[in-house]
Order: C-alpha cells, then sequence, then structure tokens
C-alpha cells in the first residue's frame, strides 16, 4: 500500500512535470536591438522596425521578446552590449544609429542575421542594410553653406573622433574630414576641425571655431550631433 505523503508527493512531481515543458514550449524568440544613440532618438526608426516584424506576424511579447540596448553615445559600450545579446541568445540583430553599431555587431557574430539603418554605405563598408548614405549628406551640407554664403572661405567642421572607420574598409571609405577638404579646396577653400565626444563638448568645439574665424559650419554626419543627449 502507498503512503499517503508519498502519493501526494508523488502526484506533486508528474503534476509539475507538464507545467515545466509547458514554459518551455512557451520560451519566446529574442530579437536584439543595439543603438549607437538614445531610444528616444531612434524612436521613429524603431517604431517602423517593430511594425516590420508585425506586419510578418512578430508582435512583442506574444511570439517575440524584445531585447534593446542603447549606448547614448557613448560608443565605447557597444562592444559589451553586443556581448549581452549573444548572452541572451537572440535571434536578430537590428543595429540602429550610426555606423559603428553594425560593424560592432558584424565583428562580434558571422552567424546571428544583422539588419540595420544607418548613414554609412553598406556595399563600401561590406555588410548588407539600409543606408541614408550620410556621406554624400555632408558633401551636400557643404554645398547648400556656399550657396548660401557664396563668400565663404574657411569651412568648419564638427567631428566625433570615436566614430572612425578602421584602415581595413580600405579606399572606399572615405573620412569626413577628407571628404570635406577635398569638397571645399575645390572652391579654394578650407577647413577648419573641431572634435566633440559628448554634447558637452559642443560649446568648447564652437568657441575653437569661433576663434579661427569660420564663415560657416556643418557637423559630421553621427547620431551625437541630433540627440540631444550626454
Amino acid at each position: 500500500m502507498i503512503r499517503r505523503r508519498e502519493f501526494i508527493a508523488g502526484l506533486g512531481g508528474s503534476a509539475a512535470w507538464p507545467l515545466t515543458a509547458r514554459a518551455q514550449q512557451r520560451a519566446l524568440p529574442v530579437v536584439g536591438i543595439l543603438g549607437s544613440t538614445t531610444a528616444a532618438a531612434s524612436a521613429p526608426v524603431v517604431t517602423a522596425f517593430m511594425q516590420g516584424l508585425k506586419d510578418t506576424g512578430f508582435v512583442e511579447g506574444q511570439n517575440v521578446a524584445i531585447a534593446a540596448h542603447w549606448a547614448n553615445d557613448q560608443y565605447d559600450r557597444l562592444p559589451a552590449m553586443v556581448i549581452d545579446l549573444l548572452r541572451a541568445r537572440v535571434g536578430l540583430i537590428f543595429a540602429t544609429g550610426n555606423n559603428l553599431t553594425a560593424r560592432v555587431a558584424t565583428s562580434a557574430t558571422r552567424t546571428i542575421p544583422i539588419v540595420f539603418a544607418m548613414g554609412g554605405d553598406p556595399v563600401q563598408l561590406r555588410i548588407t542594410g539600409s543606408t541614408v548614405l550620410a556621406r554624400d549628406q555632408l558633401q551636400m551640407r557643404l554645398q547648400l553653406l556656399r550657396d548660401v554664403v557664396p563668400t565663404a572661405k574657411v569651412f568648419g567642421l564638427i567631428i566625433n573622433p570615436d566614430n572612425v572607420a578602421p584602415a581595413s574598409f580600405g579606399l572606399g571609405w572615405r573620412m569626413p574630414v577628407e571628404l570635406a577638404q577635398d569638397t571645399v579646396s575645390s572652391w579654394g577653400g578650407t577647413i577648419e576641425i573641431a572634435q566633440a565626444r559628448t554634447v558637452g563638448n559642443f560649446d568648447a568645439a564652437f568657441a575653437g571655431l569661433a576663434q579661427r574665424r569660420i564663415n560657416a559650419l556643418t557637423t559630421q554626419s553621427d547620431t551625437l550631433f541630433r540627440s540631444g543627449q550626454e
């Protein structure tokens, strides 16, 4: 005869097994979001991405989970955040912000699919995704400045030195300083460079360029210069 205590214990164990199995079956696939800027600054792009997931049948909390990591314009945090996403066993990484997110993600994994929205040229960066061709925008902004101030001879450019392309990208990749120099020199002008790694560096950058008596000013295409966050 089975003792009453043993029977209850056995019943409890048999009941727990299907509950555990069902919990494992309900584990959702995870999509990782890696952003170089803030969540607020990337909200329009992320909203469009989430709508794309929904259009293909994936709804957050129902059949997919989202793990989002934001560097808040502190680019040195990106490598560690990618490692966190890999530990979370994400099935896809959406890289948004500047070029660094896609480059850091592709350097960390060659097996997890990566999609991105950024400003660089995917062909020259040797990765696949969508782009706004930010380097062409820099040349166009300089041209617009010249159109507005045709007498301008000294142009200022603020760059984020943390957003640079490694030499391994080859001659096809043009740095913003080089692009700006080539563009304004064709008009007989010169370019003055200032650096800013955070919003807190802006005042010093502006003051330094003012001392060099620039006639017009623009910035590198970097999320720092539109995020408004430290």
